[in-house]
């Protein structure tokens, strides 16, 4: 009689193998599975994201960006007291082990990404600052030295880290602002420091915090004269934080790391597109080298310029030192469009110096127009890259549609507000000074959108003029520089659109192309984001302090716009309002419209239907 049949009877069995049941099949039809699916209890990811076990993850991009801060912390204890908290030789301590616990961290993570290319690039840094510890010298070369290779070690710890959230666990449009949370934050320690302002003068936390916004987002008010309530420390730590802030520290940190034999990755690539507007992915390597070069270029050459050109209030000699710091800071600021001034009156003691206007004018002018401009107008404009596209057998280059609007709105706002700068000037003092008035009305028209200087005191403006600079500071700069404002293509848009309306034209049209909708919507949206972070402000400060409405509307839309300029109220201001403040220059700078949108990204989803049409009575 055979044997009844079972699992256990099927199974493979034989000398030295164990008995393996059976396992049921898998559903082989496509029905069976989504049952099979359906019934399943165990939760599946959406996005399974797959990584060797061998790879660093965040908590060694973590440490090793901690333990440079570490050492730069140490340094700032060594140099930013002037009777140090502790011992002399305990900073210096844990700041060499800090330094070696990195270079061994680095190698580890090195060791798990074969094809890293920097480890003796951060070896050679460790180096330089156990000899400069070691040679003990902290007031020398070889502390500097020390200092600034700690310093660098941290920049390129900052890079590597923001190298991985930006393909690993965030979302990369986040990265911006927070690159610029960061740079605030460096920088208020900083400026807090006793070396950074008067031994009988300390700046409070509130105004450094407002101090190191205004300066990283380059928008030029200030609570204290920058000129006598801070040192020459103080000033250098001012500078290079526009300097950062007007790159941007992912620029600034990707320069580095090409500087320092580093490459960017496609993810950081695509990142730095979406930061830049969109711009090529495949080209921000190249355009990157273009921003580095053209700033430094054109900032040195420019304080080259300003050097002879300085005196003092009562006609004395300025020491050749001080000279070079005036000139790099003021160079290095109007580039930025920040505003901030040495001078302790912007540009009002040089009011009849042509040859100093011309100057910063230069830079601001420049600064405003915008990157992308810049390298199209090379382009077209520079004989060697001319040559070179009828070489390839292509066309001459010409200039693309946003260059064009670009040039062609700034010509016509600077236009307009001349003509209305001067207009209002004459019809309040008269024409007594009709030359000089022409030249604040140049100026003012130019420099004043953007930038914050300014040669005129602004309580000699006519209410005219105020009125037309706060129109002037809303439109703000262009597209793709540190200037603020709703920026002149999306100003250009909405007044192409309104006239594509009054045409009846179906499209908005410049220069013989059509512009997509989804633009001019983005114009739309850009201008009302930033009209009503304005009025938000407004109303704050209005609940908050007792002066006029239209110094505190002024005050707002200077902040808003990331200008500058001011009325007299900024430092009188409490506390709380100029926390107010502080907020409202980082959301103009960063974009209020921009950062929402990264938070809100991938919470919205397009829905695949569409609603019946109705239309509304518009008045």
């Amino acid at each position: 009689m055979d044997a009844p049949c079972s699992v256990r009877n099927l199974s493979t069995t034989g000398p030295g193998r164990h008995s393996a049941p059976l396992r049921p099949r898998p559903p082989h039809t496509l029905a069976a599975r989504f049952n099979a699916d359906a019934m399943s209890t165990e939760p599946r990811p959406l996005i399974k994201r797959v990584r060797k076990p061998s790879e660093p993850g965040l908590g060694l991009y973590t440490i090793g960006t901690a333990l440079a801060t570490l050492g730069v912390g140490m340094t700032a204890i060594q140099l930013g007291f002037r009777e140090p908290p502790l011992h002399p030789a305990l900073p210096q301590i844990v700041q060499a082990l800090a330094v070696v616990a990195l270079v061994v961290l680095i190698r580890r993570r090195a060791s798990k990404l074969p094809d890293e290319p920097t480890r003796l690039t951060d070896l050679a840094l460790g180096v330089v600052v156990i000899a400069g510890i070691i040679a003990g010298a902290f007031v020398g070369p070889a502390a500097m030295a020390a200092h600034g290779a700690t310093a660098l070690l941290l920049l390129r710890e900052l890079w590597r880290l923001n190298a991985f959230l930006s393909s690993r666990l965030v979302n990369p449009s986040l990265l911006f602002p927070l690159s610029f949370i960061f740079l605030i934050a460096s920088g208020t320690l900083l400026i807090k420091l006793p070396v950074a302002t008067p031994e009988d003068n300390p700046i409070s936390w509130v105004d450094a915090l407002f101090t190191m916004t205004s300066a990283v987002c380059v928008t030029g008010l200030t609570v204290r004269e920058t000129l006598g309530d801070f040192t020459p420390v103080g000033h250098t730590i001012i500078g290079v934080f526009i300097q950062l802030g007007g790159l941007g520290l992912i620029i600034f940190g990707s320069t580095l790391a090409l500087l320092l034999g580093g490459r960017l990755s496609f993810r950081q690539n695509i990142t730095l597109s979406g930061a830049m507007e969109q711009y090529p992915a495949h080209k921000i390597t190249s355009f990157i080298r273009f921003i580095v070069i053209t700033t430094i270029i054109l900032e040195l050459a420019v304080a080259a310029a300003m050097y002879p050109l300085w005196r003092s209030a009562d006609g004395s000699e300025i020491a050749p030192l001080q000279r070079i710091g005036l000139s790099l800071f003021h160079s290095v600021s109007a580039f930025c469009n920040a505003g901030f001034d040495l001078t302790g009156d912007s540009m009002v003691p040089y009011r009849t110096a042509i040859k100093a206007q011309l100057l910063v004018l230069t830079l601001v002018v420049i600064g405003s127009t915008g990157y992308f401009v810049l390298q199209d107008v090379g382009r077209v404009v520079w004989p060697p890259a001319r040559k070179r596209a009828m070489r390839k057998g292509h066309k001459p280059p010409r200039l693309s549609l946003h260059s064009k609007l670009v040039i062609s709105t700034t010509l016509i706002v600077y236009a307009a507000g001349f003509v209305a700068i001067l207009g209002a000037q004459l019809a309040y003092a008269g024409p007594a000074q009709l030359g000089q008035t022409v030249a604040d009305a140049h100026f003012m028209s130019l420099a004043a959108r953007t930038s914050g200087f300014n040669t005129v005191p602004m309580e000699e403006l006519a209410p005219g003029s105020r009125f037309s600079l706060m129109i002037l500071m809303l439109i703000g700069g262009s597209p793709g520089s540190a200037a603020g404002g709703v920026k002149t293509v999306a100003v250009a848009l909405l007044a192409l659109s309104v006239i594509a309306t009054l045409r009846q034209r179906n499209e908005t049209e410049a220069f013989g192309r059509a512009i997509p909708d989804a633009l001019v919507k983005k114009a739309a949206t850009i201008a009302f984001s930033l009209l009503a972070l304005i009025l938000a402000a407004t109303l704050l400060l209005c609940i908050l302090e007792p002066f006029e409405f239209e110094r505190i509307f002024f005050e707002c839309i200077s902040a808003g716009t990331t200008t500058g300029l001011s009325l007299g109220i900024t430092e009188e201001l409490s506390p709380a309002s100029k926390v107010v403040l502080i907020f409202t220059m980082f959301l103009g700078r960063v974009g209020a419209l921009a950062l929402f949108a990264a938070l809100l990204q991938g919470k919205a989803h397009g829905g695949r239907y569409s609603y019946p049409h109705e239309t509304v009575s518009l008045g």
